[in-house]
């Protein structure tokens, strides 16, 4: 019992590593021996075991120190910040992923949770589609402070090619929000005869955003799309940076990607594109369980921008696994230590405000 009392106390307790190890722990259903169920917990969401986000997280930084030839947490803490590279970005989706819903009053205080967390870009809404998202945006506007709004993302579908008047009407129903940062999403797997719409929904969206705005272009499918055509996803993507975008995610739809594919891939288009000032993106999907690797691999390879989901909602990578491994153990300055302190407690506030469709 002594031994135990004094290996426990030397446990790091202010550290919320990994809420997502839940889902893995429960993984055969049932209930886990602290008799929590998991028949509640929806595919994509963090269990409501909360003895998973405080002992056993904490339980990994003193683990890792403890394996042969690991070293001092002084000298892990050197090494990954010998490791640091170019600045990384977090892009959060929480807000707008399906089989999950907020109300316009939750959605409010979620994104003021996120952005003082400190994600760099918050996607909020699809208000062309979604009246629900356009009085959000209008709410917004009003009661969210600067700094907040100015992280928010309105997105858009691609309108049919050679439709004009779709591309202006898309347009000016991004810009009417108000959003600082606006965009628009397609199927990568098919890109015939969409580059016409791309160019001008971009020039409509470059000439009307706010001047320190950021378009975003959303390529969904872009694994299968790269597996099948390499060398006409990269023409797409360099006319795309060509028509003015500045930031693509490339979107791992199906989930099932290799993080060696994704490394690949990034480190392809990396050399392929000419990017000039446009970022690359990656956001993978958590189907085959691979996401959180992929997402690793990506920023190893020196993709800008990571996306994903807190609590990894539909069925996204999910962020609160990611973000700690990019801090902690590569050097990545996301967020403040005291932001990832909290991480755990954020994690459990955005659950509880979710309702699950």
């Amino acid at each position: 019992m002594l031994i135990s009392a004094v290996f426990l106390s030397a446990v790091p307790t202010n550290l919320a590593f990994l809420p997502a190890l839940p889902k893995r722990l429960l993984a055969h259903g049932g209930k886990s021996s602290m008799g929590c169920s998991r028949a509640h917990v929806p595919m994509g969401r963090v269990s409501s075991c909360r003895w998973t986000t405080s002992f056993v997280p904490a339980l990994a930084p003193l683990a890792t120190g403890l394996r042969a030839g690991s070293g001092t947490a002084e000298q892990q803490t050197g090494n990954a910040e010998q490791q640091q590279t170019s600045p990384l970005i977090i892009y959060d989706g929480t807000l707008t992923q399906r089989f999950v819903h907020f109300s316009v009053e939750d959605r409010v205080k979620v994104a003021q949770m996120l952005d003082e967390f400190g994600m760099h870009y918050i996607e909020a809404g699809w208000p062309l589609l979604n009246p629900a998202d356009r009085v959000f945006f209008v709410r917004a506007r009003d009661e969210l402070e600067p700094e907040c709004f100015g992280k928010l993302v309105a997105m858009a579908a691609l309108p049919p090619d050679g439709d004009t008047k779709g591309a202006v009407t898309v347009a000016e129903g991004l810009l009417k929000t108000g959003a600082v940062n606006v965009g628009v999403a397609l199927n990568l797997a098919s890109t015939t005869g969409k580059l016409v719409a791309l160019e001008a929904t971009l020039k409509l969206l470059g000439e009307g955003k706010v001047a320190d705005g950021t378009v975003v272009v959303h390529l969904h499918n872009a694994m299968h799309a790269y597996r099948a055509d390499a060398a006409g996803v990269s023409s797409f993507i360099a006319s795309a940076c060509k028509y003015g975008a500045d930031l693509i995610m490339l979107v791992d739809s199906g989930g099932t990607a290799t993080p060696w594919e994704v490394e690949t891939m990034v480190a392809e288009l990396q050399s392929t594109v000419e990017w000039k000032g446009t970022k690359l993106g990656i956001s993978c999907m958590d189907h085959a369980e691979l996401s959180v690797a992929a997402a690793v691999y990506a920023a190893k390879q020196g993709a800008h921008v990571l996306g994903g989901t807190m609590n990894g909602f539909g069925g996204a990578v999910d962020l609160a696994a990611v973000v700690p491994i990019l801090q902690l153990k590569m050097g990545h300055k996301l967020v403040t230590p005291e932001a990832l302190a909290g991480l755990t407690r954020l994690s459990r506030s955005i659950d509880e405000q979710v309702r699950v469709c």
